[in-house]
């Protein structure tokens, strides 16, 4: 398939939105175990998207947690057939990315599937994660893409203690450095993060100029 340049956040707790998502026609959906999710439920989610990814009609990503007590299970159980790869949230360190390699690995081999056939997408999400970001890129032969996190009110924007303009300003530097890292690195696309003004069309629009005038391919 091409590259999912756009891509479209989905909860992972909703069937119903689950459901509706491809009339909106995305490159691929994210299907979100990680912030939409209660603590609770994360568990049996997880078991239900793994029965929903082989049938799906988009390709289909999906957003596990990051915390040490939930990557491993969450990464075992969606890595089905149908499933086009895993974004890690919060990636810091070149350990947490090698290891969803290790674990998606065995599940290529448990499943008779040709190596390297899930990808990992890595969000960048905090000032640590910034500096990090062409080793972390650099961590396996699966991370196929970058996901700045630009979204205003979002982790990077919370950590840096900065405002929030469409134009930008604010978070140029990690924004551009992440850039920068991903093509250094040689990953064939890089996707900036989500817009949360839903109702703000104008601000979504110079947003995105902004994007794709840095060199941005996409965004989620």
């Amino acid at each position: 398939m091409k590259h999912p340049l756009i891509t479209l956040y989905v909860p992972g707790n909703k069937p119903e939105l689950i459901a509706k998502a491809p009339k909106y026609k995305p490159d691929a959906v994210i299907l979100d175990l990680q912030d939409a999710v209660p603590e609770n439920r994360k568990a049996s989610v997880r078991g239900q998207l793994a029965q929903i990814i082989p049938d799906y009609p988009l390709p289909t990503l999906v957003r596990v947690n990051n915390e040490e007590n939930y990557l491993r299970d969450d990464v075992q159980t969606v890595a089905v057939k149908g499933l086009y790869g895993i974004v890690l949230p919060m990636v810091e360190t070149a350990d947490q990315v090698r290891l969803v390699d290790q674990v998606l690995t065995q599940r290529e081999a448990d499943l008779g599937l040709p190596a390297g056939t899930f990808k990992i997408l890595i969000m960048i999400e905090t000032p640590l994660g910034v500096i990090r970001c062409y080793e972390n890129c650099k961590a396996s032969p699966r991370v196929e893409s970058v996901i700045f996190a630009s979204a205003e009110d979002g982790d990077m924007q919370a950590e840096l203690k900065c405002a929030f303009s469409s134009d930008g300003y604010e978070m140029m530097y990690p924004r551009a450095k992440c850039l920068h890292d991903a093509r250094a690195a040689k990953l064939p696309y890089v996707l900036d993060g989500a817009y949360s003004g839903v109702k703000d069309m104008a601000g979504l629009e110079l947003d995105c100029v902004v994007s794709r005038r840095l060199g941005y391919d996409g965004r989620t």
